[in-house]
């Protein structure tokens, strides 16, 4: 936590309620999470007030577990994001976050999958490119998604392996969904759906009709979307 502001002085009857509320003897403190905010204009001193309600709780010795601090810096033209938020408690409790690893190396395997594809190791390219799309839509690194969905494509059909062909190109369709490209998504999602229908899986048959559905709508057409949906 930042330190207590100096000469803090004139709030005792808010700083009282906010140790009422934290007490965990008081009314309500048997409940697993507390929640109490503090709302008011800008520059009134609302985060010195909390500041020192979590000193005042520490020292009463009701969060042994330890206290953390975040400021989201609400008022500023950018605002820290709740991932922002949460690599920064990650890493005052010494623990980074799961992804910490995939954002270093992104551009290497990214790279590996197009190199592997034009080698010897087509099926490790094509599973590769597998596992690293949804993290790739997730990070919105959407060109790089659409590329290894691309080539995760290729790798199953050069190979003759048509479920993973089906899986990269739902991956592709949605990478290019999101990346604005709708025409090309639609044409993705009606290859995965053939595919999967070919192959007798329904299940993934109707998450391609559902993607086909979402693409269609994006693009206005509402009423062929009502109908994928409802294939």
């Amino acid at each position: 936590m930042p330190p207590p502001a100096a000469g803090f002085t004139g709030r005792d009857e808010e700083l009282g309620r906010l140790r009422a509320a934290l007490d965990p003897s008081g009314p309500g403190g048997e409940q697993a999470v507390l929640v109490t905010a503090v709302s008011g204009l800008g520059g009134i001193g609302k985060t010195a007030l909390a500041v020192q309600a979590a000193y005042a709780a520490r020292e009463a010795g009701w969060f042994p577990g330890g206290v953390l601090f975040v400021d989201l810096h609400g008022y500023d033209d950018a605002p820290v994001t709740a991932d922002q938020a949460l690599q920064s408690l990650l890493r005052a409790l010494g623990a980074g976050p799961e992804h910490a690893w995939l954002d270093r190396e992104r551009a290497g395997l990214v790279a590996a999958v197009h190199r592997a594809r034009e080698g010897k190791h087509v099926d490790t390219a094509m599973r590769l490119a597998l596992c690293l799309s949804g993290y790739l839509r997730w990070r919105r690194h959407f060109d790089d998604a659409i590329g290894v969905g691309s080539a995760a494509q290729k790798a199953a059909h050069a190979i003759g392996n048509r479920r993973c062909q089906a899986m990269a190109w739902n991956n592709l369709g949605v990478a290019l969904h999101e990346s604005g490209r709708v025409d090309e998504a639609i044409a993705a999602h009606v290859r995965s759906r053939d595919l999967l229908r070919d192959l007798g899986d329904r299940r993934g048959e109707a998450e391609a009709w559902h993607n086909f559905g979402n693409a269609l709508a994006a693009k206005g057409q509402i009423d062929q979307a009502m109908e994928a949906y409802d294939p």
